[in-house]
C-alpha cells in the first residue's frame, strides 16, 4: 500500500514539476478548439408533419384489383421521395442549380441533399419530413430560408406524386392493357382461323358425333344389316322360283291376258310412270332408284316379249304374272343390296386403312382447341382487368382515396439546431486539461525524478549508500510560491475564458434571426 502511495506521489510530483507544459498545452488546445468551433457554420433545420388519411368511403367499399394497398403506396413514395429526379426538381425550384457549373457539381449537390433529408415515421399514417443545411456560403437567414423552401418543395412533390402519380399509373395500365388486348385479339383470330381450316380439311375425322369411330361403327352395322337382308331375300327368291317353276304347267293355257290390257301391261305402265316421275324430280339414270325401276321395266318388257312369242308360256295368267312380278322385285332388291354391300366393304376398308391417321388428327385438334382456350381465357382476363382499371380510374378521379393533410407546415427556423457549441466547448475544455496533464506526464516520464532511495535503487543496478535531505533557502521558497500562484492565476484565467465563451454562446441564440 505504501509503495502504491509512493508511486502515485511520484507521478503527481513529476506532473507538477512540468506544470508549465501542462498549462501551455491546455491553453493551446482550448484556444484552437474554441476558434474552430466558432467557425463552424450554424445548421438550420426545417420540418413538416404530414397526415395520411386512407379512410375514404368509396374505395374502401370496392375490393379486388382496384383496391390498392394505400399504405404500401405511401411507404413506397416515402422511400422514393429522395430519388434523383425528385432531387433535381427540388434543386431547380429553390435555385440551387445556379450554384453549380457542371454535372459533377450537380451530382455532389444531389448527394448532399439526400444525406441531409430525413423522413421519419411517427405512426402508420403520420410522418415527418425534415431538411438540415449548414452551407457555409450562405448567411444564417439564407440557410434558414433554404431549409424551409426545400421542405415545402418536398411536401409538394410528395402530394404531386401521390395524387397525380396514381392517375398516371392507371392511364399507363389501361394503355398497356389495350395493347395486350389488341395483341391477344389478333392471336385469338389467328387461332380461330387455324382451327376452322383444320376442321374443314378433316371433316369426318374429328372428335364428335360424326367422328371416325361412329362412321366405322355405322358402316359395319349397315354391312351386317345388308348381309341379313340379302340372306332373307335369297330365301324369298328361291321360294318364288320354286313356285314359278312348279306352277308353270298348272297355269299353262288357263287363260292368257291380252298384251295391251293384262296385268303385265298395267305393271309395265306403273313402272314407266315411276321412272318418269323420278326423272322429273331431277334424278339421273345413275341414281339407285332409277336403276332399280329401270331393271324392273327391262324384266317386265322381256316377259311381255316372251308372252308375245309364246302365248302358252303362262305369262298371261294373273297368278303367274304376280309371282313373276314379285320375283322381279326381289331380284332388283338383291342387285341393289349387293351394290350397297360393295360400297360398304370399300368404305370400311378405307376407314380401317386410315385408322393410324385418326389419333394424329384428334391430337392436333386437341392442341388447337387447347391453344384457343388458353388465348380466349387470357383475353377475357385482360378485358376484365381493363374494366377494373377503368373503374379504378373513375373512382380515383371522383373521390379522394387518400387525403393528405399538413399537420405542421414548414416554418422558418429561428434557432440553429447544430452545432451544439455549449457541448463542444465543454468537451474542448476537458480535452485541453487532459491533454495538458498528459503532456506533463509524458515529459516527466522522459525526465524521471526519484523521490525515495528505494526508487533510485530499483532503477539503477549500483549501490546507493544513502540520502542527504535538502534544505531550501528562503529565496527558493518564495520563488516556488510565486510559481504556484502564477500557475493558479493562469489556470483560473483559462477557466474564466471558458466561462465567458460559454456565457456568450448561451446568450447569443436567444436573439435568433430576424
Amino acid at each position: 500500500m505504501d509503495a502504491l502511495l509512493v508511486q502515485i506521489k511520484t507521478v503527481f510530483y513529476g506532473i507538477w514539476r512540468r506544470k508549465w507544459y501542462a498549462v501551455a498545452a491546455a491553453w493551446f488546445v482550448c484556444a484552437v478548439g474554441w476558434i474552430l468551433v466558432s467557425r463552424i457554420p450554424d445548421s438550420y433545420e426545417a420540418s413538416a408533419r404530414v397526415y395520411v388519411d386512407t379512410n375514404s368511403v368509396l374505395p374502401a367499399l370496392i375490393q379486388g384489383p382496384i383496391g390498392p394497398n394505400v399504405y404500401g403506396q405511401v411507404d413506397a413514395m416515402r422511400r422514393t421521395l429522395v430519388s434523383r429526379p425528385n432531387m433535381e426538381k427540388v434543386i431547380r425550384r429553390v435555385d440551387l442549380h445556379l450554384t453549380v457549373d457542371d454535372e459533377i457539381g450537380m451530382d455532389n449537390l444531389i448527394v448532399e441533399l439526400q444525406k441531409n433529408i430525413n423522413i421519419r415515421g411517427q405512426g402508420p399514417d403520420l410522418f415527418e419530413i425534415s431538411f438540415l443545411t449548414n452551407d457555409k456560403n450562405l448567411s444564417d437567414r439564407e440557410r434558414a430560408e433554404m431549409a424551409r423552401r426545400v421542405v415545402e418543395n418536398l411536401v409538394s412533390i410528395f402530394f404531386e406524386a401521390n395524387i397525380f402519380g396514381a392517375q398516371n399509373d392507371l392511364r399507363e395500365a389501361r394503355r398497356f392493357l389495350d395493347e395486350q388486348i389488341a395483341d391477344y385479339e389478333r392471336q385469338l383470330d389467328e387461332a380461330e382461323r387455324r382451327r376452322v381450316a383444320f376442321e374443314q380439311q378433316n371433316v369426318g375425322w374429328l372428335p364428335g358425333e360424326n367422328n371416325f369411330i361412329s362412321q366405322l361403327t355405322a358402316a359395319k352395322t349397315a354391312l351386317y344389316e345388308t348381309d341379313d337382308r340379302l340372306q332373307e331375300l335369297g330365301l324369298i327368291r328361291r321360294e318364288l322360283e320354286r313356285q314359278l317353276t312348279g306352277g308353270a304347267s298348272a297355269v299353262k293355257g288357263a287363260g292368257v291376258s291380252t298384251l295391251a290390257t293384262g296385268p303385265l301391261a298395267e305393271r309395265i305402265k306403273v313402272v314407266q310412270q315411276q321412272i318418269d316421275s323420278l326423272r322429273l324430280r331431277g334424278f339421273t339414270d345413275k341414281h339407285p332408284d332409277v336403276i332399280d325401276a329401270q331393271a324392273q321395266l327391262d324384266m317386265l318388257l322381256a316377259d311381255q316379249e316372251e308372252l308375245a312369242n309364246d302365248p302358252d308360256s303362262g305369262l298371261g295368267n294373273p297368278i303367274f304374272d304376280e309371282i313373276r312380278i314379285k320375283l322381279v322385285d326381289v331380284e332388283t332388291q338383291i342387285a341393289s343390296l349387293q351394290g350397297r354391300r360393295i360400297k360398304l366393304d370399300r368404305q370400311i376398308s378405307d376407314l380401317e386403312g386410315k385408322a393410324k391417321i385418326i389419333p394424329e388428327v384428334e391430337g392436333e385438334m386437341a392442341k388447337l382447341n387447347r391453344d384457343y382456350e388458353i388465348l380466349k381465357r387470357k383475353f377475357e382476363q385482360l378485358i376484365s382487368s381493363r374494366e377494373d382499371a377503368r373503374l379504378a380510374q373513375d373512382v380515383d378521379a371522383r373521390t379522394d382515396k387518400v387525403n393528405f393533410r399538413i399537420i405542421d407546415p414548414p416554418e422558418l427556423p429561428r434557432v440553429p439546431v447544430a452545432p451544439n457549441r455549449v457541448r463542444l466547448l465543454s468537451i474542448i475544455m476537458v480535452m485541453g486539461v487532459l491533454s495538458g496533464v498528459g503532456i506533463a506526464f509524458v515529459i516527466s516520464q522522459l525526465r524521471t525524478t526519484y523521490l525515495t532511495v528505494d526508487g533510485l535503487r530499483s532503477a539503477f543496478p549500483v549501490p546507493v549508500l544513502g540520502a542527504i535531505s535538502g534544505i531550501p533557502s528562503p529565496q527558493k521558497k518564495n520563488r516556488q510560491k510565486l510559481e504556484a500562484a502564477c500557475f493558479v492565476v493562469i489556470f483560473m484565467a483559462l477557466l474564466i475564458a471558458y466561462g465567458l465563451v460559454m456565457a456568450f454562446e448561451i446568450i447569443q441564440p436567444t436573439s435568433g434571426i430576424i
